[in-house]
């Protein structure tokens, strides 16, 4: 029903004017929002107070356990590309790791770069069997690198699946240091790539006794571990 009001104008019945209320009122909302109704896929999965939910290169999204560890202090602004083409972050040393992937390096040219260190492979344990082994380039990484006058560290490319695999593979490296003094860590670097990888189905709290295990191994020789 339509009525006029004083002024000769068509005003809405009191339904209709309600309906009209509405239906402005849902339009500003949905303006608020976006424009859309949320989905579930908008509100993510259920994250349980003690997990984390993170982005996996492999798996994509995955829950992993919440750690009571300190957030980095890390400055994301200070990550700036410089003139010389790498990532630096404000007044910390630039660094770089190899293995022997990277064939013959020149040590004097990667000083001259601006290189202040490098962290080379000493080893690995291969993904499959599981053997020990050195790392075709360390002996020559390892003196030209402190031939060039830069800090070295080292690392070993671990697949254990065991506390004694972690042991065995620090025990590795310590012997071929040969008691060798390094100016920077030992580092456990252990790494999966799925279902090919030996160590796939490792849980975390075996592969978190691993890491302390190594590097419990290679402080007690009087090395710093990482």
């Amino acid at each position: 029903m339509r009525e006029l009001d004083r002024k000769g104008k068509v005003l809405l019945g009191g339904t209709c004017a309600l309906v009209a209320l509405v239906v402005v009122l849902a339009a500003i909302a949905l303006a608020l929002r976006g424009g859309e109704d949320p989905t579930p896929e908008d509100t993510g999965p259920s994250v349980p107070a003690d997990e984390l939910l993170v982005e996996d290169l492999y798996e994509g999204q995955r829950l992993i356990p919440k750690f009571d560890v300190e957030k980095n202090e890390l400055d994301p602004e200070l990550f700036q590309e410089g003139e010389d083409g790498f990532l630096h972050y404000g007044e910390a040393l630039l660094g770089v790791d190899v293995a022997e992937y990277q064939g013959t390096i020149d040590w004097g040219q990667v000083k001259e770069a601006g290189i202040d260190f490098a962290i080379l492979r000493l080893g690995w344990r291969g993904m499959t069997e599981g053997g020990l082994n050195l790392d075709a380039t360390y002996q020559q990484n390892i003196e030209g690198a402190a031939g060039a006058g830069m800090p070295v560290g080292v690392y070993f490319f671990s697949q254990a699946v065991s506390e004694e695999e972690a042991r065995e593979e620090a025990a590795f490296v310590l012997e071929h240091l040969g008691g060798r003094a390094l100016e920077l860590p030992i580092v456990y670097d252990w790494e999966t790539g799925g279902s090919s990888y030996r160590n796939n189905d490792l849980d975390t709290e075996t592969l978190t006794a691993c890491a302390v295990a190594f590097c419990d191994a290679v402080e007690a020789a009087g090395y710093q571990s990482m």
